[in-house]
C-alpha cells in the first residue's frame, strides 16, 4: 500500500524535541494454539541510520524490568514505517496475513505484561505497568489487544493509560483471523504508512499491486554493480595470498572484507531481495526455483495466506537456520548469499539434511536425490551451493555476530550443531560445477542489495588454499544407519561427454541468388538460462579473429538447435522454416571460419581463423560442413576430424535442401550419451557364478560416472542405484559387471570390467540402468517376481535383439532373445555349451573387453600385432596439439612406464619405427581407466580415440592387445636448459634420461603434491644480477623459464602420507635441500598441471650436495650482528577473538599452543647457534618490547638457555608503528650498550617532496635505528633495522613495476630508501652505520641501488659475489634480506653470509600442523632452526677497534680512573640514567651502588686521588 506522510507525521519527523524515533504503538494476545500470535506493534517516527542503538524487553507479571531482551539488527529503518515483533511466525502470519518483521521470546508476552522500548539503553516508550500484574488493571488485554492513540507518545518511561485504546479481555476468543475478527486488531493505524514498510501489506494484509511480490515491501539499492573494483575489495586478501600467509590468516582477511558494508536485511525484505537476485533472465516477471530449475511467478510466494499451498515458493535455507541461528535477529538467517526461491514441498523435502550424494530421485524434482540423512542437489547447481557454504563458513565466525561460528565438516551433522556436512563433498562439487555467468550475476545483484560477495565466486581458486581436505570415500560419511552406501559414489566431475553448453554443429553457403542461405547451425547440449553470455563472429578470408559480432539472446533447453542467417527470405525458401535470427555476422563464404565465444571465451571453432579456406580441406564454398554426432566443442582449436563436408559447388542448382542432391543435414546433430543393458547372465558353475550383465556404450561416454545400475531382486520393486561406473567409454565398447572374478573367468576366458554384488542377480530378478538418477533402460518387470514368467533366465541368459533399446523405465520383452531356463545346466564354459551366451553380439560382434569366446583372437577393429598402425609421431604432431584430435587411431609400441595411479601408461615407438625428426615425439600417454594396464616392456596395439588433456596429446584407449611381444626403445638423453618450449613438447610421452647433474631448485610443492623442480644449477631472479629491464636480465629471465624441468612422484593428488623424495621418504632427519643434486634421472615426459615434467621409471639418484651446516660460516671479529626474519613471531595466537597491534589488526602466526611451542623451539635455536651480539628482528608481533611482549618473550627464552640478562631489548615504547607487525632490536648488554634512546624514523619525521612524505609508514613499517657502543674500547656503531612495503600487494599505477621484474610498490619502496639513509645521515651524523633488515628489494633493484648512491656498501655481494642468497620464490634464488654498510664502517666488516636454515628447506618442515596427518606432525618437524621462516638469516662480523686505549674503570673518558669517574656513575645509577653494562664490575645485569664501590679497586691513583 503506497501513501502519504499525514501533517501529525511530517511534524514528528522534523522535530526530534517533540518524540523518540520510534514508538510502542500495539501489543496483542492472540486466540490461537498457544495463545498465539503474541506480539508488538512500532512505528518509526524519523529514520534511524541504524536500528541496532534500539531494542525491547518485556516485564512480566509485575516483575520489574528485564531491561533490554531483543536488540533489533543493525540496519536501516524508514520514518513512517512499521514493525512487528512476535513470537513466532507462522500463527502470525495465519492471523494477520503476513509475516513479523522479526521473532523472539522477548515478545512471549501474555495479556498482563508491560513492555519497554530501550534506545541507547534507555528507556524511551512503555505499555503498563512495570511493576504491577495486568490482571484486572485497566490496560490488562488478556486474549485481545492495545492500541496507541494517534498524536500520543513515545511517553519515555511512565505508561499513559490515556493514550491507548484497548479491545477489552477475551475479545479475541473464538477468532481465527484478524479481518473476520468481531474487534480487530487496528493494524497499522496510528499513522498512515509510507513506501518501504517492513510487511508491504496495509491495515488489512492486502497488497501493493507494485509490490515485486505478495506481500513484499519495497527495498532499494546500496551498492552499483556495475562500478565495484574487485581488485580493491579484495586487496587486504590478495596482501596475504601474495605473502604465503597461512590458510587461517587468509580467510580471516576474507571473514573481514565480507563484513564490511554487510546490510542485514529483514526477513520480509528477503522475499524482495529474492526477485531480484534469482529473477528468470527470460522472464522479468518470475523466478528461477532453486532446485527444480523450473520457472515460477514472482507474485507466487508462499506469504501470509498464500503459505498453504505447496506449489508456490518460499525462502530455502541453502544452509539449514536449524544449524545454528533459529532467530530472525540472527544475521545469517536474513542473508541472501544462502537464501534461494524453492518451491515449498520440495524446501520441505530437503528439510535441515547435509549435503551429500544420495540414494534416491526426489520424486517432485528427479534431478535432485535424497535420503534419511542427506540432500543432493541437481547437477546443475552443485558448485553454486559448495561456493555458498564456503561462503557461510567464511563469513561466519563467531566475531561480533549474532550468529555463531558457523562450521563446514567432513562428516553428517545433527540438528542444533552449527556445523554442516559434507564438506569433501562440497569441494568435489565446487572442482566440478565451476562458476558461470549466471552466478557471477547474482553475486553482482546480492552486491546491490545487501553489500557484500561471495569470494569463491569472485576467485574460486581460493577454494584450493582455505578447503583442501581429502577426498571423500565411498560410504556417503554416514555417522550410522541410513545410507547404506549405495548411492552415487562419484559425484559429478564435470568432464562428461556433453560438457559445454552449446556448439557449432554445422555451416551452410547455399546456392541461391546472393550465395544464400548463408547460415550457421548452433546445437543447445545443456538448458541455458541466459543465452546472451554466448555469441559468435566470422573471420575472413584467414585474417584472424574479429571477435563476438552477434549475441544470443533468450534462453534455449538442451537438444536445441539455433539458426543464425544473414536473411530471412532465402533461407525459409530453401528450408522451409524461418531462422532463428539475423545477422551480417553470418555472411560467411565457403572459405570463412567461425568462433563460438561464451563469457568472452572461445569455446568451439569450425576452420582455421588464420587460413583462407579456399582449397583447405575444410572448404564449403556452395556447400556445407557438419558436425559428427558426439563431438566437440572443441575450444580455439578446429578439429577437421569431427566435421564431414559436403564438397565445393555441391549445392549448385538447388534450389531447396529437401530435393539438393547433397543435403544439407538439418537438425541432425546429437551429443545425447547412450549406454544400454545388452545382457543379463545366471551361470551353472559353484554358487550360480557367473552371475553377470554386459552393457553396451552407443555413444562415446567421457564420464561413466553419471551411470550406474541396481537389482530388483523377487519382484521388490526398485533398490535404485546400488552400482556407479566409473572410467569412460567409446562407442561400441561392452563391458561386464560380475559378482566376482573366478568364475567368470573360468566361464568365459577373459576378467570382468568391473566386480560388484550389485551383480548377484537370480533368474528372476531385473536390472535397472540408471543415468543421472533417472532410469533409462531397464531388463524385467521390477514389480513382479521372474519365476515362471517369459523373461525367466535362471541358469540362464536373456540377450538384446539388435538395434533395440534402451528402453527407459518400461521392460519391452520382445526387444529380448533367450536361452530358457536351465540352458547352462551341466555347462562349464561358454565356448562348449550348446546355447552359449552370445557374447557382444549386439551390435554384430563389438569391441569390448575381452576375449570374444571364438579362440583365434581376432579383433576385427583393432586388428593383428605387426599390422599396419599409425605412427606415434604422426599423432603428436610437430605443435602442441595433435593434428589428428578427435580420430581414431590404433598404435603399436613399447610400454616404456604404467602408473596405475594415473590410470594409463606410455608407449614409445619402437627404436626402428621413429621418424627421425626431433620436432615430433615418438612417446604418448594411454588413458586406459576401464582396461587391464600392460606390463613395461610389453609390445601392445592399442586402439582409441586421440585427445588433448590439457594440452597434452593423448590416446585414450577402447581396446588393448598387450601381447604383441616385448621390446625395448632407447631413452632420449634430456639436457637442461632447453632450446625452446617446442624443444619440451617434442619430448612429451617418450622415454627420457640425464646423466647431468640437475640442481634441487624449489622444493616448494614436495610435502604438497610429492614434487621437486629440477634446473642446471641454480636459478637466480634476474633483477638479483642485474639491472631491472636491462638486455642481461631479459636474458636470464628468458633462460631461467627454459631452465626447469619437474621431478614428479607419478602420484595423483595432494598431501601424500609418503613423500618419496629423497630416498627412504621426506623427514625432518632425512631432507632434500634447494642445492642438492640429481646425477641419474631416466623417466617418462609428462606434462599435466601446466608444467612439463619427468615421472621416474627407476629411482633417481639424488645427492646431498648442499648438507646443512650447524652454524653460520663466518669469519669472526669481535662483533657479530645478524638481521632476521621470525615470519610472524606472536605470542598472541591467531585465534578468535583475539587482535594484535595498536590498531586491532587481525593476528598472525601460530593458531595453538601446540603451533606457537613449535615455532618458539625453532625460532630459539636459530638464535643461539648464531649467538649473535646484536640482532635485528622483522615481522615480529608490534605489542611493545616489555617481558609479556613477542621480543620479550624470545629475550626470556634466549636468557633461560644462556643465563639472566645475557640479551636485552631495545625499548621502542608500547609500539611501532600501526602495523600488526614491527622491527625490533635484541643485544647482549655485556658487548655492546645501547647509547640514547633509538631513533625512529616514519612518516612525520621523514623528508617530503611534492607528493608527500618519503617515508610511508603506512605501508613501510617504521625504522628501528639503534646507536651501540662496543664495551671492550667504546667503538661506536648505528645499527638500522627495516622492513620495506612488500610486492605482494598493488600500490598503484606509477608506483607498481609492471614491466621490469620489480614488482609492486617499486617506488613506495625507493622513495622509502632515499628517506632512510637521510634520516641516518641527519641523525647519526659520521657514525659508522649498518643497515640491515628486509626490504623486499633485489639486490640491483631501485630501492637498493638509491642506497647505494648514497655511499654505502653490499655486504652480501661483497663477500659472498652472484652466488648470495637468502630468499627463494618460484624456484627461483636472490636476497631480500640486507646488509648495507657506510663507508665509515665498510673497512671494519670482516665477513657477511647467509646462513642457509630456511630458503633450501622444504615449507612442509616448519611449525604448522595443517595438512599433516599425525605422524607427519612428528616426522616433518624437528625443535631445530631448519626452515624456522622463509627468509635465511644475515650474519655480519665486524672488528671495531679504537686508536684510543681504554682504561677499564674510566667513566668519564679522561684517560684515568678517580674519584670523578666514581661520583658520575653513582649520580648516574641515582638517576636510573645509567646504561654502558661495562660498569657492571660485579656481572650482575645490572648496575647499581654495588659496582660504584667496586669501580674504587680501579683506581689509577692511590685513594682515588684526582691528581
Amino acid at each position: 500500500m503506497k501513501l502519504k506522510y499525514p501533517a501529525l507525521l511530517a511534524l514528528l519527523s522534523a522535530s526530534a524535541a517533540q518524540a523518540g524515533e520510534l514508538v510502542i504503538t500495539g501489543v496483542f494476545d492472540g486466540p490461537l494454539t498457544g495463545g498465539v500470535p503474541k506480539g508488538i506493534e512500532l512505528f518509526v517516527t524519523q529514520d534511524i541510520a541504524d536500528l541496532s542503538t534500539c531494542g525491547v524487553g518485556s516485564a512480566n507479571n509485575g516483575g520489574g524490568t528485564d531491561n533490554q531482551e531483543f536488540t533489533f539488527p543493525a540496519r536501516a529503518a524508514t520514518a513512517g514505517t512499521y514493525i512487528y515483533l512476535a513470537s513466532e511466525s507462522p500463527q502470525f502470519t495465519a492471523f494477520f496475513g503476513f509475516e513479523p518483521t522479526y521473532t523472539d521470546n522477548a515478545a512471549n508476552i501474555n495479556g498482563d505484561d508491560a513492555i519497554e522500548l530501550f534506545c541507547d539503553g534507555t528507556v524511551v516508550d512503555v505499555f503498563g505497568d512495570i511493576n504491577v500484574d495486568g490482571n484486572g488493571e485497566p490496560w490488562e488485554y488478556l486474549d485481545g489487544w492495545a492500541y496507541r492513540n494517534a498524536d500520543t507518545g513515545p511517553d519515555g518511561s511512565t505508561f499513559a493509560l490515556g493514550n491507548w485504546t484497548f479491545s477489552g479481555a477475551n475479545a479475541f476468543d473464538g477468532q481465527s483471523d484478524n479481518t473476520t475478527a468481531s474487534t480487530p486488531f487496528p493494524l497499522k493505524s496510528f499513522a498512515e504508512e509510507v513506501d518501504g514498510g517492513d510487511t508491504g501489506g496495509g491495515s488489512g494484509g492486502e497488497t501493493d499491486p507494485t509490490a515485486p511480490c505478495f506481500n513484499c515491501p519495497q527495498l532499494e539499492p546500496i551498492a552499483d554493480s556495475s562500478t565495484f573494483d574487485s581488485e580493491s575489495y579484495y586487496a587486504p586478501v590478495t596482501a596475504e595470498v601474495n605473502a604465503n600467509s597461512s590458510a587461517t590468516t587468509i580467510k580471516s582477511a576474507i571473514t573481514d572484507v565480507i563484513s564490511q558494508g554487510h546490510k542485514n536485511l529483514s526477513y520480509s525484505e528477503v522475499w524482495t531481495a529474492l526477485t531480484h537476485t534469482d529473477e528468470d533472465p527470460n522472464n522479468s516477471n518470475n523466478v528461477i526455483l532453486w532446485y527444480k530449475g523450473t520457472s515460477i511467478a514472482k507474485s507466487s510466494n508462499g506469504s501470509g495466506s498464500q503459505n498453504s499451498d505447496p506449489d508456490n515458493w518460499n525462502r530455502e535455507h541453502s544452509w539449514a537456520k536449524s544449524h545454528g541461528f533459529p532467530n530472525e535477529s540472527q544475521e545469517a538467517y536474513t542473508d541472501i548469499h544462502h537464501l534461494r526461491p524453492t518451491d515449498i514441498s520440495v524446501n520441505s523435502s530437503r528439510g535441515n539434511l547435509d549435503f551429500d550424494n544420495s540414494d534416491n530421485a526426489l520424486a517432485e524434482a528427479p534431478s535432485n536425490r535424497v535420503d534419511g540423512d542427506s540432500f543432493e542437489p541437481r547437477d546443475a547447481v552443485k558448485g553454486d551451493v559448495a561456493r555458498m557454504m564456503f561462503y557461510m563458513d567464511t563469513r561466519y565466525e563467531g566475531l561480533g555476530d549474532s550468529t555463531p561460528d558457523l562450521v563446514l565438516v567432513d562428516r553428517l551433522t545433527a540438528s542444533g550443531d552449527a556445523e554442516l556436512g559434507r564438506l569433501c563433498r562440497l569441494v568435489e562439487w565446487h572442482y566440478a560445477d565451476p562458476v558461470d555467468a549466471a552466478e557471477q550475476l547474482r553475486n553482482d545483484t546480492i552486491y546491490e542489495y545487501q553489500g557484500n560477495r561471495n569470494p569463491y565466486i569472485d576467485h574460486p581458486e581460493w577454494v584450493d588454499i582455505l578447503y583442501q581436505t581429502p577426498a571423500c570415500g565411498t560410504d556417503g560419511g554416514d555417522t550410522g544407519g541410513g545410507d547404506t552406501g549405495g548411492g552415487d559414489t562419484g559425484g559429478d566431475t564435470g568432464g562428461s561427454a556433453t560438457a559445454g553448453d552449446i556448439v557449432i554443429s554445422g555451416v551452410i553457403d547455399g546456392p541461391l541468388t546472393g550465395g544464400t542461405p548463408k547460415a550457421i547451425e548452433f546445437f543447445v547440449r545443456n538448458d541455458i538460462a541466459d543465452l546472451s553470455t554466448c555469441g559468435f563472429g566470422s573471420a575472413n578470408n584467414g585474417g584472424g579473429t574479429d571477435g563476438q559480432e552477434y549475441t544470443f539472446s533468450g534462453s534455449a533447453s538442451a537438444g536445441d538447435f539455433i539458426y543464425i542467417a544473414s536473411e530471412d527470405s532465402n533461407f525459409e525458401a530453401y528450408f522451409g522454416f524461418a531462422p532463428t535470427g539475423t545477422s551480417g555476422a553470418a555472411s560467411i563464404n565457403g572459405d570463412d571460419a567461425i568462433e563460438l565465444f561464451c563469457g568472452d571465451e572461445v569455446v568451439d571453432v569450425f576452420g582455421d581463423i588464420n587460413v583462407d579456406g579456399n582449397g583447405e580441406p575444410w572448404e564449403y564454398l556452395d556447400g556445407w560442413a557438419y558436425r559428427i554426432a558426439s563431438t566437440g566443442p572443441d575450444g580455439s582449436t578446429f578439429t577437421l576430424g569431427n566435421w564431414v563436408f559436403s564438397g565445393a559447388n555441391a549445392l549448385d542448382g538447388a534450389t531447396s535442401n529437401g530435393t539438393a542432391a547433397s543435403q544439407f543435414p538439418i537438425g541432425s546433430y546429437t551429443s545425447k550419451e547412450v549406454l544400454l543393458i545388452s545382457g543379463v547372465f545366471d551361470g551353472p558353475l559353484s554358487g550360480g557364478t557367473p552371475k553377470a550383465i554386459e552393457f553396451y556404450a552407443v555413444t562415446d561416454i567421457q564420464d561413466l560416472s553419471v551411470f550406474g545400475f541396481g537389482s530388483a531382486n523377487n519382484g521388490g520393486g526398485s533398490d535404485g542405484q546400488e552400482f556407479t561406473f566409473s572410467g569412460s567409454a567409446s562407442a561400441g565398447e561392452y563391458f561386464y559387471v560380475a559378482t566376482e572374478t573366478v568364475g567368470f573367468n573360468t566361464y568365459f576366458g577373459f576378467e570382468p570390467t568391473y566386480v560388484s554384488n550389485a551383480a548377484g542377480i537370480n533368474g528372476d530378478d531385473a536390472i535397472e540402468l540408471f543415468h543421472d538418477g533417472e532410469v533409462v533402460d531397464v531388463f524385467g518387470d521390477i514389480n513382479v517376481d521372474g519365476t515362471g514368467q517369459p523373461w525367466d533366465y535362471l541358469d540362464g541368459w536373456a540377450y538384446r535383439v539388435a538395434d533395440t533399446g534402451p528402453d527407459g523405465s518400461t521392460f519391452v520383452l520382445a526387444n529380448w532373445t533367450f536361452s530358457g531356463t536351465n540352458a547352462l545346466d551341466g555347462s562349464s564354459d561358454n565356448a562348449t555349451v550348446s546355447t552359449p551366451f552370445p557374447l557382444a553380439s549386439f551390435a554384430g560382434g563389438g569391441n569390448g573387453s575381452g576375449d570374444n569366446g571364438g579362440g583365434d583372437g581376432e579383433t576385427p577393429l583393432l586388428g593383428m600385432c605387426a599390422d599396419p598402425a599409425t605412427l606415434i609421431s604422426a599423432i603428436q604432431g610437430t605443435t602442441d596439439i595433435s593434428p589428428v584430435v578427435g580420430e581414431t587411431h590404433i598404435i603399436e609400441g613399447v610400454v616404456t612406464a604404467s602408473f596405475p595411479n594415473l590410470s594409463g601408461y606410455f608407449v614409445q615407438e619402437e627404436d626402428g619405427d621413429q621418424d627421425a625428426d626431433s620436432a615430433t615425439s615418438e612417446g604418448i600417454f594411454v588413458y586406459s581407466p576401464s582396461l587391464a594396464l600392460p606390463e613395461v616392456g610389453s609390445l601392445v596395439r592399442v586402439i582409441g580415440d586421440v585427445a588433448e588433456a590439457f594440452n597434452k596429446t593423448q590416446l585414450v584407449a577402447s581396446e588393448i592387445n598387450p601381447a604383441c611381444g616385448t621390446g625395448s626403445v632407447t631413452a632420449t638423453p634430456m639436457t637442461l636448459p632447453f632450446d625452446s618450449v617446442d624443444a619440451m613438447e617434442a619430448l612429451e610421452g617418450m622415454l627420457v634420461t640425464s646423466s647431468d647433474a640437475l640442481t634441487v631448485t624449489d622444493t616448494f610443492s614436495l610435502g604438497r603434491f610429492g614434487e621437486v623442480l629440477l634446473s642446471n644449477g641454480r636459478r637466480f631472479v634476474p633483477t638479483n644480477l642485474f639491472a631491472a629491464g636491462s638486455p642481461e636480465a631479459v636474458a636470464l629471465a628468458e633462460q631461467n623459464e627454459l631452465n626447469q624441468i619437474t621431478l614428479d612422484d607419478g602420484v595423483n593428488g595432494q598431501n601424500p602420507e609418503v613423500v618419496v623424495y629423497p630416498a627412504g621418504g621426506l623427514s625432518a632427519s632425512n631432507p632434500l635441500r634447494s642445492g642438492d643434486t640429481v646425477t641419474a634421472l631416466t623417466g617418462v615426459m609428462d606434462f599435466s598441471f601446466s608444467l612439463y615434467r619427468i615421472i621416474p621409471v627407476e629411482q633417481p639418484t639424488i645427492v646431498a650436495s648442499n648438507p646443512r651446516t650447524d652454524a653460520p660460516d663466518l669469519e669472526l671479529g669481535n662483533l657479530k650482528v645478524a638481521s632476521l626474519n621470525v615470519l610472524n613471531y606472536f605470542n598472541t595466537l591467531d585465534v578468535s577473538p583475539n587482535v594484535c597491534g595498536p590498531s586491532n589488526l587481525e593476528c598472525r602466526g601460530a593458531d595453538s599452543e601446540v603451533e606457537f611451542e613449535r615455532q618458539r623451539a625453532k625460532t630459539l635455536a636459530a638464535l643461539l647457534a648464531m649467538d649473535a651480539d646484536i640482532v635485528g628482528l622483522m615481522e615480529v608481533e608490534n605489542n611493545g618490547f616489555g617481558a609479556d611482549s613477542a621480543v620479550g618473550d624470545l629475550v626470556s627464552g634466549l636468557n633461560d638457555v644462556l643465563g639472566a640478562n645475557t640479551y636485552a631489548a631495545v625499548d621502542a615504547g608500547s609500539s611501532i608503528g600501526t602495523d600488526a607487525i614491527t622491527v625490533a632490536l635484541i643485544y647482549k648488554p655485556a658487548v655492546v650498550s645501547a647509547i640514547g634512546e633509538p631513533a625512529i624514523l616514519d612518516s612525520s619525521n621523514s623528508i617530503s617532496d611534492e607528493d608527500g612524505p618519503l617515508f610511508l609508514d603506512t605501508k613501510n613499517r617504521p625504522a628501528l635505528n639503534q646507536k651501540f657502543a662496543l664495551v671492550a674500547n667504546n667503538e661506536e656503531l648505528v645499527v638500522s633495522v627495516n622492513h620495506f612495503k612488500s610486492k605482494g600487494s598493488s600500490c598503484g599505477a606509477g608506483d607498481d613495476d609492471t614491466t621490469t621484474g620489480q614488482g609492486n610498490c617499486n617506488l613506495t619502496r625507493t622513495r622509502a630508501a632515499e628517506a632512510l639513509t637521510t634520516f641516518l645521515s641527519q641523525q647519526f651524523t659520521d657514525t659508522p652505520t649498518l643497515i640491515i633488515g628486509d626490504l623486499n628489494a633485489y639486490a640491483m633493484e631501485d630501492p637498493i641501488l638509491e642506497i647505494l648512491d648514497q655511499g654505502y656498501t653490499n655486504l652480501a655481494n661483497k663477500f659472498g659475489g652472484d652466488e648470495a642468497y637468502s630468499y627463494s620464490f618460484g624456484g627461483e634464488f636472490g636476497y631480500l634480506d640486507h646488509a648495507l654498510a657506510s663507508a665509515a664502517l665498510v673497512d671494519k666488516v670482516v665477513d657477511t653470509t647467509e646462513w642457509h636454515i630456511n630458503a633450501d628447506e622444504p615449507i612442509v618442515f616448519d611449525y604448522n600442523v595443517e595438512f599433516k596427518s599425525d605422524q607427519q606432525i612428528i616426522d616433518y618437524y624437528a625443535p631445530d632452526a631448519y626452515r624456522m621462516s622463509d627468509h635465511d638469516p644475515v650474519v655480519i662480523s665486524l672488528l671495531l677497534e679504537s686508536d684510543v686505549e681504554v682504561v677499564e674503570g674510566d667513566y668519564d673518558g679522561d684517560g684515568d680512573v678517580d674519584k670523578l669517574d666514581i661520583q658520575a656513575l653513582l649520580a648516574d645509577i641515582r638517576s636510573g640514567s645509567a646504561s654502558n653494562m661495562a660498569f657492571d664490575f660485579n656481572g650482575d645485569g645490572q648496575l647499581t651502588i654495588r659496582d660504584a664501590l667496586l669501580m674504587y679497586r680501579k683506581c689509577t691513583r692511590s685513594r682515588c686521588a684526582t691528581n
